[in-house]
Formats: structure tokens, sequence, C-alpha cells
């Protein structure tokens, strides 16, 4: 079916259908100017509505950089301000004790330390003693001596001398002595104990040759494997160099060294040999230190013998 089309056209129906109207010559009615409300007419007198806050200035990109400068300096105020409160904090607690003394709440400590010991407190005197009433009234001791008059004692007939009793007759002393004290006993003298002869065959060799410091000299031992008596050696002074010769009878060997070394104040060396004539003797030298050294003592003992050298 088509519309637009002018003139009658019959759909099956006996009555014609009219023609549609033309949109393009249409025009819109004038609108009519309402009428003021009743609620402008109040609107002065009614309340008005707090203003909206405004929106952030935003600051386009381009002066975020220059920005930078021109706000540092509020960055840096709280900065300065910070480290000044911290040197006024750092000066207060330096000289706390100063300002405490200054104002008498303490801090002289260190003051009175560094003062060191002072001279000694003087103390006061003590008060004089009130005087007493007779001070007051100028009546001394002096005064009163002289203006009380004495009383004169009553004259009494003289008493007759009494004889003293006698003195009985003093004891005679006697004249005896007094007993004798019983003289001490002397002390038994010490008597210096002799080792006893040693028991047992006799000595045949010389094991071995020993020295050690004596009070004032050297003393060398001789150990045998026997007895040592006194008729087992014979000693004797050399001339020509200081030596001491000390010859041990019935040795049936010689000794295994030649010589020792000694190097004390009274003995240099020891030299020994072995002679075989007349039952065999072991001949020990002993090389003085000096012309005054002798021999002091020569003591058996067991099987050993000492002897000892000593500066005369």
């Amino acid at each position: 079916l088509d519309l637009t089309q002018a003139g009658p056209t019959v759909v099956g129906f006996d009555e014609p259908i009219p023609d549609p109207p033309s949109y393009t010559s249409w025009t819109a009615p004038a609108a009519s100017v309402p009428a003021p409300a009743v609620d402008d007419v109040f609107a002065s007198y009614l309340p008005q509505p707090a203003p909206l806050p405004e929106a952030p200035h935003v600051r386009p990109l381009s002066t975020l950089a220059g920005g930078a400068s021109v706000q540092q300096p509020r960055r840096v105020f709280p900065w300065i301000l910070l480290g000044a409160l911290l040197a006024v904090a750092v000066a207060v607690f330096l000289v706390k004790d100063r300002v405490a003394g200054w104002i008498g709440l303490g801090g002289g400590e260190e003051e009175i330390a560094d003062a060191g010991p002072g001279l000694p407190l003087r103390r006061p005197a003590a008060p004089a003693p009130d005087t007493t009433l007779r001070e007051d009234m100028g009546l001394t001791s002096d005064a009163l001596t002289t203006e009380v008059e004495p009383v004169a004692a009553p004259v009494s007939a003289p008493a007759e001398p009494v004889a003293a009793p006698p003195v009985a007759a003093a004891a005679p002393v006697s004249q005896e002595p007094p007993p004798a004290q019983p003289a001490p006993r002397p002390l038994p003298e010490v008597v210096q104990r002799k080792p006893a002869p040693a028991a047992g065959p006799a000595v045949t060799a010389i094991e071995r040759i020993t020295f050690e410091p004596a009070p004032g000299g050297t003393t060398v031992i001789l150990w045998g494997n026997g007895a040592l008596r006194a008729e087992s050696y014979k000693t004797e002074s050399l001339s020509g160099p200081p030596r001491a010769l000390v010859k041990v009878l019935g040795i049936r060997k010689p000794f295994p060294l030649k010589e020792i070394a000694v190097g004390t104040s009274e003995v240099r060396r020891i030299r020994v040999g072995y002679h075989e004539e007349s039952g065999g003797s072991l001949h020990v030298v002993l090389d003085l230190a000096g012309s005054r050294v002798r021999i002091g003592r020569v003591e058996p003992d067991g099987q050993r013998l000492r002897i000892t050298l000593q500066a005369q």
C-alpha cells in the first residue's frame, strides 16, 4: 500500500481515503510566556545554599620543573629551625651545672672539688660566763676580805707537853752473806764423729770421679768398687805448677778417662794415670787454680773418698 500517492485509492471499501497532509509546510505555534511562579517571588527571602568548594588548581606539567626551586625555601626553613633547636639543647646541656649554680639550684660540686681542701673553719669562741650578782654589785673577794672584820679567837691556856712513848730498840740486822748459787755446768764439747771404717773387701777399681762445691772450696769424690780405708790411699803436694797427688793403692785396672775438666776457683782439671808396679795404683793429679790452694781434708766414707781443697 503506497500512502504517498495522490488521489483516492480504493482498497475494497466504498469510501475513498483522504490524502495525508504535507509536513514540510507545518509551523509550530508560538510558545506562550509562562507567568512567574509564586516560589520565585519569595526566593530572595529563603536561605541560600553554601557555595561548592572550588576544585584545586591543577598545575601543568611544564611548571613542575620550575616549581621545585620556588618551594625549596619552604623545605629548608624547618631544617634550619631544627638545627637551631639542637644547638640550643646541646648548649643548655653543657652549661646546665653552671646555670643551676647561678640560680642557686646546685651544680657547684665541680667547683668545690676543684677548689681542694680549704682552710679549717674557725669555731666561735665560747661566750664569757655570766657575771654573778656579787660581781655586778662590785663585791669581789678582796672587798669582802677588807670589809669583814675577822673575829678574834679565844686565847686558851698553853697545853702541857706530852711525853712521847719510848721507841723500841731496833732488832739487830744479821750480816750473814746470801747463799752462794751453784756454778753453771759447762756445756759438753761438740765431738765430730768420724765415719766408721768400711767393711768388706778392699777397693780394686775406681768407677767414677766427681766434684761438687764445698764451704770455702771444692770437694773431689772418688767412687770405688770396694772399701776405701786409710791404708788404701796416699796424698802429697807437687812443686812447679801447683798440683795435688792422690795415690789409690791396690787398683787392678785403669780408669776409663784420662782427663776431667773442673774449672772452679780451686781446681782447674783432674788427670788420671794407672801404674802397674807395686801391685797396681791409680794416680789422680789435681791441677790447682793457684799456689795458695791446699788439700784441706781427706775423708774416707765407705766406698767413697772425699778430698776437699781450699785456699789458705
